[in-house]
């Protein structure tokens, strides 16, 4: 083969296809357990990959076991933009043939050399150096490997992921999701800066971005989900609510990053794999096992918030949609929660300029205000303010962020040079509140019928 110049876009050419594992939302009902892979990191510059006992790493494409120990491993992740250059010298049917060749190689060389062999199919291709500038590279291809008629340049933008002492991975940025390795626990549970998980840990990337991802199965999934967003001690019933609602919106979410079928933190629902696990969680898994929330055969949203204050909201009232299952309903012995009741105190100046930013209008000082509109609950949906230049209406959803709210369940006091909130509920008071299904579970209810209270006219199936 000729050498040509390199091109720029090209970034080692390329790893392996990875193969995408389908996104848990897809699974039918009475399927199979599904695998969720969660997303536990991204570009993260600094990190320890390992497990608690002996572990390998594996590269993804061909199943090769690249690297077998124990203990931990210190890994970074480089996304400098600068652009570096090696030689592509040809492809091999094993990895064995590649590195042989390689070994022979580089007693051509006045010096050792970088190495790269990277799995493309079921075949694996050999890249020697690692050059600063093409002209650089040009001149180690022309002094050491003039006579390999496939050798030739290959550029590749600064993205670099080592993974302990020996592995380096450079991978192309122009593919939608490469799986590069995954780490699996020969005995023990793998481990992520210290933290141990179920499942496999895969290093992969999308495009520019580098991901950590877990992969799992869904009801391990799970228990690594429901202690963190209930506590794990509370009785058994709500805590197996908590449980088919972290399933069934795991199942549910739809993710539009194709490296990960869910995030770990708040903007999905918390998970923190196996280090906070506990007994009464787990069994609550168990015993819900496959369990989901349906409407008319459809998985719900089954959004939960902390505390409604005595009582839910109708979803439209909050987010405009209106969802069938997600209607007012009452939730009495809600009082343990610290954010049943709650209060909080501003000066007059603060309130105003608060006000100012929810209205987006600078009515001066305020010192009245009259609710507009409510929904099914007390919650505000518009109120008015009046200051000493003017009135002006705000969402109350608007006043809630601005005023760091804990609820749109409030009212408005005004003392000298103070204004006092008073409000209930903690959350936005759609679906299930947590301290509204521990009630119901000291009542005796089960948690299907936990469920059925706080969603309107849903069932309670069985998925897998």
């Amino acid at each position: 083969m000729g050498r040509c110049s390199v091109l720029l876009l090209v970034t080692s050419l390329l790893l392996a296809l990875s193969v995408i594992v389908v996104p848990a939302g897809y699974v039918t009902q009475q399927g199979e357990e599904p695998l969720i892979r969660v997303k536990l990191s991204k570009n993260p510059k600094t990190f320890t990959l390992g497990a608690t006992g002996k572990f390998n790493i594996n590269e993804y494409a061909s199943g090769k076991t690249l690297y077998t120990g124990e203990g931990v491993l210190q890994c970074s992740f480089s996304d400098s933009e600068s652009m570096s250059f090696s030689i592509f010298v040809d492809t091999f049917y094993t990895r064995e043939d590649a590195t042989n060749f390689a070994k022979a190689m580089q007693t051509r060389f006045p010096e050792e050399v970088e190495v790269a062999i990277r799995a493309d199919g079921n075949l694996f291709r050999l890249e020697m150096g690692k050059y600063k500038s093409e002209e650089e590279a040009q001149q180690a291809l022309d002094t050491y490997l003039s006579d390999i008629p496939s050798a030739v340049l290959v550029g590749s933008i600064g993205l670099a992921i080592r993974i302990g002492d020996k592995l380096v991975f450079r991978p192309p940025t122009n593919m939608e999701l490469l799986n590069l390795v995954s780490i699996e626990a020969i005995d023990g549970l793998v481990k992520y800066k210290d933290k141990r998980y179920r499942g496999t840990i895969t290093l992969c990337m999308n495009e520019e971005t580098f991901y950590v991802v877990n992969r799992l199965p869904m009801e391990d999934y799970v228990k690594g989900v429901t202690p963190a967003e209930m506590p794990a001690t509370w009785e058994l019933e709500a805590v197996k609510a908590q449980a088919v609602c972290a399933r069934t919106y795991a199942i549910r979410y739809d993710s539009d990053v194709p490296a990960y079928d869910i995030c770990n933190n708040t903007d999905c629902q918390v998970y923190i794999g196996y280090e906070h696990e506990h007994k009464n969680t787990n069994l609550a898994v168990e015993q819900t096992r496959g369990e989901v929330a349906v409407y008319d055969g459809q998985l719900i949203g089954t959004y939960f918030h902390s505390t409604s204050g005595g009582m839910t909201e109708n979803s439209e009232n909050v987010w405009v949609t209106p969802l069938p299952y997600c209607k007012a309903v009452d939730s009495p012995g809600e009082e343990i929660s610290s954010k049943h009741t709650w209060m909080k105190i501003y000066s007059i100046d603060d309130f105003s300029e608060r006000i100012a930013k929810a209205s987006g209008k600078d009515i001066g000082k305020i010192y009245s205000w009259r609710v507009l509109e409510r929904g099914e609950s007390p919650r505000i949906k518009k109120c008015e303010f009046t200051g000493t230049n003017g009135k002006v209406t705000v969402s109350g959803g608007s006043t809630e962020r601005k005023l760091g709210l804990y609820d749109r369940w409030f009212d408005v006091l005004f003392i000298p040079e103070k204004v006092v909130v008073v409000g209930h509920g903690w959350g936005h008071g759609v679906g299930m509140p947590q301290y509204g299904a521990r009630a119901r579970a000291k009542e005796g209810m089960t948690h299907e019928q936990i469920l059925k209270h706080y969603f309107t006219g849903i069932d309670v199936v069985k998925w897998y």
